[in-house]
């Protein structure tokens, strides 16, 4: 499984790269050396105060004992209440990490999916990042991030900037053909057949009910394991 602070929190995160590959001979056989060197928005000293605040939202939050709608609308809402939409200056800004967001309490779109996928992952809930074009509706198209989010095996739509932008929850948890997609051109890669098999789309609204019942047939069998162990242990 990913770490919170690998995958697409790392993806997401970087400004740029340069690579070089070099060719020497040892012996018979060539050698190649490749380098890479990584340029990050932000630096180690600033991700250690975000690993320290995710510690803490984490802990206020409370969602050990949360059912999984529950921890995803917590999160949802605790961006949305404690970060402000604040355009970035140029193309190295503070405002495109969860630095920005969690910290500053200021980003663009992409420090919000950071920040989303960051504690949603610290919760146990497995969610995407996904770099596409926003469309507004006068037409008008511009690069944009949002998160797509696991509940019960199928994925579900997120766009927690615009949810903030507009004090509404219009863009929480969207199943596919919902009208996301009609404001939401997600880049090629995230198109292609083997993502959409990865993350398969739900294709109905989440039903908070149906985790309930789940939640309550779990206890039930658990209750049913605990006395079962005690019905042995009395008959040994």
């Amino acid at each position: 499984s990913i770490k919170p602070d690998e995958g697409d929190y790392i993806l997401f995160q970087y400004s740029s790269y340069k690579g070089q590959a070099r060719t020497q001979k040892s012996g018979v056989s060539p050698v190649v050396q490749i380098e890479y060197d990584l340029s990050y928005y932000d630096d180690a000293e600033q991700e250690a105060e975000v690993d320290k605040k995710v510690e803490e939202i984490m802990k206020d939050l409370d969602l050990e004992n949360k059912m999984d709608y529950e921890k995803v609308s917590a999160i949802h809402d605790y961006i949305c209440d404690n970060v402000e939409y604040e355009a970035a200056v140029d193309s190295n800004d503070i405002r495109r990490t969860a630095y920005g967001a969690l910290i500053e309490g200021r980003a663009v779109c992409q420090g919000y999916s950071v920040s989303l996928y960051r504690l949603l992952l610290e919760a146990g809930i497995d969610n995407r990042i996904v770099f596409g074009s926003g469309i507004s509706p006068d037409g008008t198209a511009g690069p944009h991030t949002w998160n797509i989010v696991k509940l019960y095996e199928r994925y579900y739509y997120m766009d927690i900037t615009w949810d903030d932008a507009t004090g509404s929850r219009d863009y929480f948890l969207i199943p596919a053909g919902a009208g996301f997609e009609d404001e939401h051109k997600a880049d090629s890669k995230y198109r292609e057949e083997s993502f959409m098999e990865r993350y398969p789309m739900a294709e109905e609204g989440f039903d908070t009910k149906i985790e309930g019942l789940l939640t309550s047939l779990k206890g039930m069998a658990s209750s049913i394991t605990d006395s079962m162990k005690q019905f042995f242990k009395r008959n040994e």
